[in-house]
């Protein structure tokens, strides 16, 4: 499917000169245990004429000569996308208007995922904040409706400067003034930064905080909206959690990095910037509480690359005691841990910030001795855990985390996780390299699969190559805590070992060993010890060759940017 829709977007783009490409999804028919589900690229350049629309899905076609001499291609792209479609059980085909754009959409019949409890996402502090939305492009109004609405604010739209001044005297009048307007710089008539000033000057327009969002992105804009009236300046397109965090310091609601005395002259920066939302997240912390050695330093360098301070304990007691000496964003507990295990210690955080806000004095009581130094906010708890198994999710939300992810980590679902629940920086550039210099399919690939793991880090040369390093350092000691719990008949020990074992397999994408290393977890936790020595053999057998497909990475690993140099 992604190749598909790759497929098709870029031709999009391709044939639009101005305007805009949209993709929409949609679900067209539902099946018991499948879904049947319609996409449709749309764009606004040349158009198609009718006579060469039912050709377009043969190989080595294009509307005309002319075509391929200006924009190259041959046709056969959309060719195989429909072998592709038609493969997935769908269709493809395409709506056009020669000169004013097309819509290519095509079907695919696609499995449904198996139905497990969805955490109930935060409401947050933007909840019922009332926001005016101001852009000629409709595509823009929805999509910024959707983003502000997931967030529990409530929106109108305007597409021009003369609708949305009529719509804030609505508003005042029905007892129901906006607190934020957000404005297009660029729009037909009045632009945004004229209608800034008009807010200010309106009646009932001077309680407003203002957001300017520009496409254009010219030396001086920023300040020209700061003399306007904007307190927020953001550019296009527009990021989720980039708009979030401004809209939330722009109405006085984020935490600064600044010292409290900074902070009490004035509730928000002079102008906020896409650079001040990024400068504030850096002093984030997220804890992380993990035993295993390699699992620290796959999650540490991954919320760093997120843009996250973070700090590593290596069980629950730890992580109390480092609760008591900072403030988190949030925490990634590992489930499965000596000493205090993740479910444990989550209940003692819960209870914890139970008491202490029982303890708090209602506002107004003179008893302000009896007030803690500070109250202790919920903490986002994030349950990471190399179990899959059915029930897992739902323990984890039991037992009172906030989500759940599974081993191994990939940055991506991190950076989804955290963007429901400890609002996320920007996008950042993950990776100037794109991959390794060996990862290509091979017959090894299910000993070890260098692409899969190099996807799931994010394309980070130097992470890729210290996880190889480290387990290539550690093995031997972990298969020798696997032996010393077998030798002692400690059930309990062998589940722990052999699933330690399994995450940092996980973290490799070495399936064959992790699977091993669950089947040795199973027995382990059956208490089923008498058939732990083939299990352990088969996991010897196949470490060994695992090892030796890792040591020709070690000998022979170089990152891209370094050998293309």
């Amino acid at each position: 499917m992604r190749q598909v829709l790759t497929n098709l977007v870029a031709n999009a783009v391709k044939f639009t000169d101005k305007g805009e490409v949209t993709l929409q999804a949609y679900l067209e028919k539902d099946f018991p245990g499948s879904a049947l589900i319609r996409f449709e690229v749309t764009d606004s350049g040349i158009g198609i004429s009718p006579n060469t629309q039912a050709k377009l899905f043969r190989p080595f076609v294009q509307a005309d000569s002319s075509t391929t001499r200006k924009f190259g291609g041959t046709g056969l792209g959309l060719s195989i996308s429909k072998q592709l479609v038609e493969l997935m059980g769908g269709t493809i085909g395409v709506r056009s208007t020669e000169g004013r754009g097309s819509t290519f959409w095509c079907t695919a019949r696609l499995l449904k995922q198996p139905d497990s409890p969805r955490a109930i996402l935060p409401m947050g502090d933007l909840a019922g904040k009332h926001v005016l939305i101001v852009d000629d492009n409709e595509s823009n109004r929805l999509i910024l409706h959707h983003l502000v609405s997931g967030w529990g604010m409530v929106d109108d739209l305007a597409e021009d400067a003369d609708s949305a001044l009529r719509r804030i005297s609505e508003a005042t009048q029905h007892g129901t003034p906006y607190d934020l307007a957000i404005l297009d710089f660029v729009m037909p008539g009045k632009d945004g930064l004229q209608l800034a000033r008009e807010i200010q000057y309106h009646p009932e327009g001077a309680g407003i905080r203002l957001v300017v969002m520009t496409s254009l992105l010219q030396r001086g804009h920023a300040e020209e909206a700061r003399r306007a009236g904007a307190m927020g300046y953001l550019p296009k397109p527009v990021r989720h959690d980039e708009l979030r965090d401004c809209l939330r310091t722009v109405l006085g609601l984020a935490e600064t990095h600044k010292p409290k005395e900074v902070r009490a002259l004035s509730t928000v920066p002079q102008l906020v910037t896409r650079h001040t939302v990024a400068e504030n997240i850096q002093h984030r912390r997220v804890l992380v509480v993990e035993d295993n050695l390699v699992n620290q330093k796959l999650a540490v360098r991954m919320v760093e690359k997120l843009g996250y301070q973070p700090d590593v304990v290596d069980n629950g007691h730890e992580a109390l005691t480092a609760l008591k000496n900072g403030d988190y964003t949030a925490i990634l507990m590992d489930c499965q841990m000596p000493i205090m295990d993740g479910f444990e210690t989550t209940k003692n955080i819960r209870e914890r910030e139970a008491t202490a806000a029982a303890s708090i004095t209602p506002a107004g009581d003179d008893a302000q001795s009896n007030r803690p130094s500070s109250s202790m906010p919920h903490i986002p708890i994030i349950a990471v855990t190399a179990n899959a198994m059915q029930g897992d999710r739902e323990r984890c939300l039991a037992a009172g985390m906030d989500d759940y992810l599974s081993k191994p980590i990939k940055l991506e679902e991190l950076r989804a996780a955290l963007a429901r629940w400890a609002t996320l920086p920007p996008d950042r550039t993950i990776s100037e390299t794109c991959q390794p210099t060996q990862t290509t399919a091979d017959p090894t690939r299910g000993v070890f699969d260098p692409a899969r793991m190099y996807q799931n880090i994010g394309g980070d040369n130097d992470l890729f190559a210290q996880l190889i390093c480290l387990f290539l350092d550690r093995h031997q000691a972990m298969l020798a805590e696997i032996r010393t719990a077998l030798a002692d008949a400690d059930s309990s020990a062998v589940e722990r070992a052999a699933h330690t074992f399994k995450g940092t397999a996980g973290n490799l994408c070495a399936s064959e060993v992790g699977l091993t290393a669950s089947r040795l977890e199973a027995v382990g936790r059956l208490s089923a010890l008498h058939d732990a020595p083939p299990v352990y053999a088969q996991l010897e057998l196949e470490v060994a060759r695992l090892v030796r497909v890792l040591e020709s990475y070690r000998r022979g690993y170089q990152p891209i940017r370094e050998a293309a140099a």
